[in-house]
């Protein structure tokens, strides 16, 4: 837990002082609905960073510390609650930019439910997919899996309803691997020239290259080489 002396945090909206311990309930039930959207989408996670900023944007409350050093604070509140409604931990869904969660994870379960999973990751996993099912996810058929995100998370965007700020969670490939990427659309064929009607199917040039390859070329003299008249005698050499 962090100590109130350490940090400055205050309302944007007009520069008031803000006790730590205020800002953190305010931004717990903040983290509640982006985590609550987050659960709602399939394999949706959402980092710390994002995470922060979208509370201080929801709130208008803000400090000039390192997420790092409060969020926890925040997801342990989130936990508890969770905890007293009898719902699978939300903060499952905040992770690193690797993918697992933080230690501040495995205290805040310790702290709800009195014992310390024994790989965090995979406790948290089981738990995202518990969120996924409990709030709404669309699972794919036979139901979803727990799966651990990858370091290559696809980013989608959710929107929270407070002051009407937006926050990014990214999505983990399924665990079936399938791609996300949409395919190259196959070549176009060419098309055909269109015709203006009434304009001739060809320009004029061309068609008269094409008149004067359908007819015979002239008859000329095997000696001298010049055009025969039409009795087919030439006039120089006979």
């Amino acid at each position: 837990m962090q100590s109130a002396g350490q940090f400055r945090t205050y309302d944007e909206r007009d520069q008031q002082a803000v006790t730590f311990e205020d800002a953190v309930s305010m931004w717990s039930l903040a983290a509640r609905e982006v985590l609550l959207e987050t659960a709602a989408d399939y394999h949706a996670v959402v980092t710390y960073p994002l995470l922060g900023e979208a509370v201080q944007e929801s709130t208008g409350v803000r400090t000039t510390k390192s997420v790092f050093q409060w969020v926890d604070d925040v997801l342990a509140r989130v936990t508890a609650e969770c905890a007293a409604r009898d719902e699978p931990f939300l903060s499952a869904l905040c992770v690193r930019a690797d993918g697992s969660v933080g230690p501040g994870y495995a205290r805040a379960v310790v702290a709800a439910t009195g014992r310390r999973p024994t790989d965090p990751d995979e406790h948290a996993a089981r738990e995202r997919l518990r969120c996924h099912e409990t709030f709404g996810a669309e699972l794919p058929p036979g139901g979803g899996v727990a799966a651990m995100p990858t370091t290559t998370l696809r980013r989608a965007t959710t929107r929270h309803t407070s002051r009407g700020s937006s926050s990014t969670t990214s999505r983990s490939p399924s665990a079936s691997g399938s791609s996300t990427t949409r395919p190259t659309p196959p070549p176009r064929p060419a098309r055909a020239a269109a015709r203006i009607p009434g304009a001739p199917a060809a320009p004029a040039a061309a068609a008269a290259a094409s008149k004067a390859a359908a007819e015979p070329a002239p008859a000329v003299c095997p000696t001298c080489f010049t055009q025969l008249p039409a009795t087919g005698r030439c006039d120089n050499c006979d």
